[in-house]
């Protein structure tokens, strides 16, 4: 459920919070999100992108490359 400042945002209707939740955004009206998938797994997303397959494997590959977002969005 979106609140405060994301409250009124109408580019949050493109993503299902049922599917998980968002926690970055990449740039305005662009989020990763963090998708509910099995017990072990919580695999990021990037749009309907699947661009790493856990929330600490996504800060990993964000550790060794501080451009992977700009990356993505050049693509």
């Amino acid at each position: 459920m979106s609140e405060e400042f994301y409250e009124h945002d109408p580019d949050l209707d493109m993503y299902d919070e049922r599917e998980g939740f968002l926690f970055f955004e990449v740039v305005e009206g662009l989020y990763f999100e963090v998708r509910w998938d099995t017990v072990d797994t919580s695999p990021v997303y990037f749009m309907n992108t699947r661009i790493s397959d856990s929330l600490q494997a996504f800060f990993e590959q964000l550790d060794c490359d501080s451009h992977l977002y700009e990356k993505m969005l050049e693509e």
